[in-house]
């Protein structure tokens, strides 16, 4: 990926993206896009975006209760199995691109940490360099005050006590005089260039920066994780035609399509706003530094090197004239006291003196670098710049096909569970009830398949009492008239006659005669 230098530091072309994305208000009206959080404007304008998901949200939400609704109303009665293969190789294939845009958040949220980190570590050196700057400025303080001023002060009673020469005697104590003086400026210059800088401000973002990813990075693995397994849980649906899984996935799988799009306008802000920052950081540094560091502090260090002023160069430069003088008058000093102190403690002390100023001088030295923080800097904004803004762009686009990839599953989890039907008890067929309704010739054949086996014939060791001739005649007419009216039934269920029966009929023949005769 191509990058390009921005005030020193390269700015990633998706920061340049989302820095063009419409800043208008609530009449539709061209916001300045200038990054600045104080501004209601701007504030304003960075709202609308964020609520273009949640509006989204909202209509998903609507369709799916009408969804559900004609769900409930019409695929209710409806009781024909359909083919719940093509819906299940579908809901299985939605179910590996859904994971699949789940682990582009997985990495989304490991560059983002990796950017993060940076950003921490850069403004941890600044705190570093900062305090170090306290503590020059503090070891300058205490050689001026302490070994200097004493030494000064030791040798001022050593020439008061001992001299030959008067006039030698006076002009040495006129020059730790003189000296004393200088000590007493150059200590309140370098307390003007310690006020300069105040390291509160980078201590406190430091702490807020290590406090929030402390929690968002294992966070955002637990929520990918969890949507990962609503994922898992409908492939072992599938496989499983499970009923209750289907419906337990529709439920979480509406929860989920919440998070994924507050996801998306979490993301969609965060976006927006570092590459607004990362394009115009320094008018937001400005107005947030500046109440912390005087006036040109800020602008001298992101632009170290760069004809940019000096906010410190009148202290130093004074500073540093102070310094020359303490040691021109210390190289006076030696030369008046060498001929005439011939004391061991004399030299010792100006030597301890002539070490103290040298090492204030390094210190003070030390002081105007601003190589260390421009660099930090540059390390933080490239950083945020790049790796951040990048990771935190994966992780929207995970959010947004997340949405749009479980919003399908949903719809067709309950198309699919709509029409998997709970295992029933075996009936009879639909044959048998229309063709052997329950009536009493039912019944009769019934008893007569008992009675006779299946095979239609009486068994030999089967006993028939006998019947008297009004009975016989009773059920020949019975008989004959069932087959008249059912045919089929009577020709395959009825057993065919016995003797006995034959010999009925011809009696109720013989009867019927004598009675017509009479």
């Amino acid at each position: 990926m191509n990058f390009s230098s921005h005030y020193g530091f390269k700015v990633s072309p998706v920061t340049r993206w989302f820095h063009i994305f419409p800043h208008v208000d609530i009449n539709f009206q061209q916001v300045n896009s200038t990054f600045d959080i104080t501004d209601n404007s701007y504030l304003e304008a960075l709202g609308i975006l964020v609520a273009i998901p949640g509006f989204w949200l909202i209509l998903t939400l609507l369709a799916f209760l009408i969804f559900f609704l004609c769900c409930c109303c019409c695929c209710g009665s409806n009781k024909k199995q359909k083919k719940l293969a093509p819906l299940k190789w579908t809901l299985g294939i939605f179910s590996v691109l859904c994971c699949g845009t789940l682990a582009v958040g997985f990495y989304g949220n490991f560059l983002a940490h990796e950017g993060i980190q940076k950003v921490e570590g850069a403004t941890q050196e600044m705190q570093v360099f900062v305090q170090g700057f306290h503590d020059r400025v503090n070891h300058t303080e205490f050689l001026l005050t302490q070994n200097v001023r004493k030494n000064l002060q030791q040798l001022n009673v050593t020439f008061k006590q001992a001299g030959s020469n008067a006039t030698v005697q006076s002009e040495l104590l006129e020059l730790i005089q003189a000296m004393s003086k200088n000590i007493s400026q150059l200590t309140k210059k370098v307390k003007d260039i310690d006020v300069a800088l105040v390291n509160d401000l980078l201590k406190s973002v430091n702490e807020t920066i290590h406090l929030v990813e402390l929690f968002r990075w294992p966070a955002t693995f637990a929520v990918l994780g969890l949507l990962v397994i609503f994922c898992f849980i409908l492939i072992g649906a599938i496989c499983r035609t499970s009923r209750c899984l289907l419906i337990f996935f529709s439920v979480v799988g509406l929860m989920s399509v919440v998070v994924c799009w507050v996801l998306v306008s979490f993301y969609l802000g965060l976006c927006v706003a570092a590459g607004d920052f990362c394009l115009q950081p320094e008018p937001y540094l400005h107005k947030e530094v500046d109440p912390f560091f005087n006036a040109g502090v800020v602008q001298y260090y992101i632009h170290c090197g760069q004809k940019v002023k000096n906010p410190f160069s009148k202290s130093f430069k004074e500073s540093m004239a102070k310094l020359d003088n303490l040691e021109r008058s210390l190289g006076e000093v030696k030369e008046l006291a060498e001929p005439h102190f011939s004391q061991p403690k004399v030299f010792q002390l100006l030597d301890q003196l002539a070490e103290s100023l040298s090492e204030s001088r390094t210190d003070v030295s030390v002081l105007q670098d601003c190589t260390s923080v421009y660099r930090q800097y540059n390390k933080a904004m490239e950083a945020t710049c790049t790796t951040g803004i990048e990771g935190t762009a994966f992780l929207l686009v995970s959010a947004v096909g997340s949405g749009f990839f479980f919003t399908i599953l949903i719809w067709l989890a309950s198309c699919t569970w709509i029409h998997v039907r709970k295992k029933q008890t075996a009936e009879p067929p639909e044959e048998e009830e229309t063709f052997l309704p329950q009536t009493s010739n039912s019944s009769t054949s019934r008893r007569t398949r008992d009675m006779y086996g299946h095979t239609g014939f009486r068994p030999r060791n089967s006993h028939t009492p006998p019947q008297t001739p009004l009975v016989a005649a009773l059920s020949v007419s019975s008989s004959s008239s069932n087959r008249e009216e059912q045919p089929f039934l009577a020709g395959r269920y009825t057993p065919p006659p016995s003797y006995d029966q034959l010999a009925g009929g011809a009696v109720v023949g013989s009867w019927g005669k004598a009675a017509i005769r009479a």
